[in-house]
């Protein structure tokens, strides 16, 4: 067994959440040490977290109650269709609701599809299975609009020519996805915003302006009280989506219009100025090598999986201010 394998052994018995309805990083935050070649750090992170985590208990937990025969199923699916097959299969049910659990049902399958790529083992395999079930147990509810295709469409710049809706200056409150979607359903704003905004149908294209777009939220955006950490989650789970889309054939267009809504819905929500301009300002290029191994050294889940998100996103854009990005997400 590989490093990464023994460590996702050793933390698959528990549930797949922690603490209050906080999804578990460790098998996410396991797979991203492991691509950026910092093995040497998994025993002891495992080791931190271990105490943290619980085994599931539905009279505990009842809105977790589907993810055992969930999980059952994945564990099948898996086995008899094998990982993209199961992928493919599952990939409806949890598409367009992949804000739910603050898309870490989408950023728990990603992490674990990249891994059973690099190896095909039990682990990896098992993994799989849990992403899956999670992501469909907490799916959210599906946006009441939605992001059209066009020839020739600049998604990040439609998106930060959007009007921000009167609820973008607002103080976030509470958990992540329950907040975004009380924002988006007080009105009109996310069919307003849909209407006005487009991905490219190159999808190609429609992938590297999804980056674009994720890392102008994040950087260059006039953001709500407490949504810098939000829009941080805007870029994994883009990273994540470009990850899967070689792997799940016809679906490919709709998870990128599906993601590509998400960041409507987020960009009505908190962010009420963009100045693209202001990315211009930054340094180009990776992430400083010296900056991953500090978001490594903080031993915190969402500074390790931007920091693997920055590096992967700098090899399809070189030129967007990978080190800025990771630099904020570690302030």
């Amino acid at each position: 067994m590989t490093e990464l394998d023994d460590a996702l052994a050793r933390q698959a018995g528990f549930g797949p959440e922690h603490g209050a309805a906080g999804s578990s990083h460790v098998p996410m935050v396991l797979e991203a040490l492991d691509r950026l070649g910092r093995r040497d750090v998994m025993a002891g992170y495992v080791d931190a977290w271990l105490p943290k985590l619980r085994v599931l208990s539905t009279e505990r937990e009842p809105e977790l109650a589907a993810f055992p025969e969930l999980l059952r199923e994945m564990r099948a699916h898996v086995h008899g269709d094998g990982p993209d097959g199961a992928l493919v299969s599952a990939l409806p049910r949890f598409r367009a609701g992949l804000v739910g659990a603050a898309y870490h049902g989408l950023l728990r399958v990603a992490h674990a599809v990249r891994s059973v790529h690099r190896a095909d083992t039990p682990a990896r395999r098992e993994e799989l299975a849990a992403g899956l079930a999670y992501a469909i147990t907490r799916v959210a509810p599906k946006l009441v609009a939605r992001v059209a295709v066009a020839d020739g469409a600049v998604f990040s710049d439609e998106l930060a020519a959007v009007d921000a809706s009167p609820v973008a200056t607002r103080g976030r409150k509470g958990l992540i996805t329950p907040d975004l979607l009380a924002r988006v359903n007080e009105g009109d704003f996310l069919e307003v915003a849909c209407a006005r905004v487009h991905v490219s149908s190159d999808l190609d294209e429609a992938l590297r302006d999804l980056r674009r777009a994720a890392n102008r939220l994040y950087v260059a955006s006039d953001v709500a009280p407490g949504a810098s950490f939000v829009l941080l989650h805007g870029v994994t789970a883009v990273d994540a989506v470009v990850s899967l889309v070689p792997r799940v054939g016809v679906q490919a267009m709709d998870l990128v219009r599906d993601m590509a809504t998400s960041l409507v819905a987020l960009r009505v929500a908190y962010v009420s100025r963009v100045e693209p301009s202001r990315v211009t300002e930054l340094e180009p290029g990776p992430p400083h090598a010296s900056r991953v191994a500090a978001a490594v050294a903080t031993n915190d889940d969402h500074a390790i999986k931007l920091a693997a998100a920055c590096v992967e996103g700098a090899k399809a854009l070189p030129h967007e201010p990978w080190d800025a990005v990771l630099a904020q997400g570690l302030a």
